[in-house]
């Protein structure tokens, strides 16, 4: 899914440049992007040696992002690439001010960690989410846009998440073994961004809910960003395999 995102968006890009309808235009000089991408360099080298040494550094550049609403590419604090190891390649980003740095999901954590965000919400808020075939479910790290001593500005943006610029990561020292703490433990995380769609259990009242509310809730108290609205209505979370009502 992360792969067919991003595809899509180049696509995108590709065809209203060559309409001439968008022509993207850079925000930043060349040369501050490569001192960014010399500084992600060494600084993840120096964070594999030390936490991956059997890893290899096989591609790293600046993160170049184009906000939404604008027609301008802006260069961030953030270097971004891959790394090897026996078990394949992992895509990172690493903030050259903070020299924080954040390791791709691969399938089955991110299925985990999807599970996790899920199973808390429910817990949360007594809401349900569809467990039909349709089910739709996704928890992504919203990693900041600036962060430390950084004075990056970048027009209309805070956070880089899963929806407009395609970053699905989690924080290197994340205990991918242990994702349901990691998830109901605000303090020692970033906000997580959340997608999906919520229902009441037959017996709830919907008087008693305020979506607002809710969705404020979620996120000063527990870290967690609803991206998509929460559908309140009829129940649907079924057991899987059966068709909606």
């Amino acid at each position: 899914m992360k792969k067919t995102v991003k595809m899509l968006a180049v696509l995108l890009i590709s065809v209203l440049c060559l309409s001439g309808c968008f022509m993207p235009k850079p925000m930043y000089e060349q040369a501050d992007a490569d001192q960014v991408t010399a500084a992600g360099r060494e600084m993840m080298l120096a964070w594999l040696a030390e936490h991956m040494p059997d890893a290899e550094l096989t591609d790293c550049a600046a993160f170049i992002v184009m906000p939404l609403n604008t027609r301008g590419e802006y260069l961030t604090d953030y270097a971004q690439g891959y790394i090897r190891t026996d078990e394949g390649n992992t895509e990172f980003m690493i903030n050259t001010v903070s020299g924080a740095v954040y390791l791709g999901t691969d399938s089955e954590t991110q299925k985990k960690l999807n599970e996790a965000a899920e199973a808390y919400i429910e817990e949360l808020t007594g809401l349900v989410t569809d467990k039909t075939e349709n089910h739709y479910f996704l928890c992504t790290t919203m990693v900041p846009a600036r962060d430390g001593d950084s004075v990056n500005e970048i027009p209309g943006v805070e956070f880089f998440g899963s929806h407009w610029f395609g970053v699905y990561m989690l924080p290197a020292n994340t205990d991918t073994e242990n994702l349901d703490a990691f998830v109901r433990d605000p303090s020692s995380r970033p906000m997580l961004e959340v997608y999906g769609e919520f229902y009441l259990p037959e017996s709830a009242d919907s008087s008693g809910f305020d979506l607002d509310a809710i969705k404020t809730q979620l996120k000063e108290e527990h870290g967690l960003q609803i991206k998509s609205m929460l559908i309140l209505g009829e129940n649907k979370a079924t057991t899987e395999g059966e068709t909606a009502q």
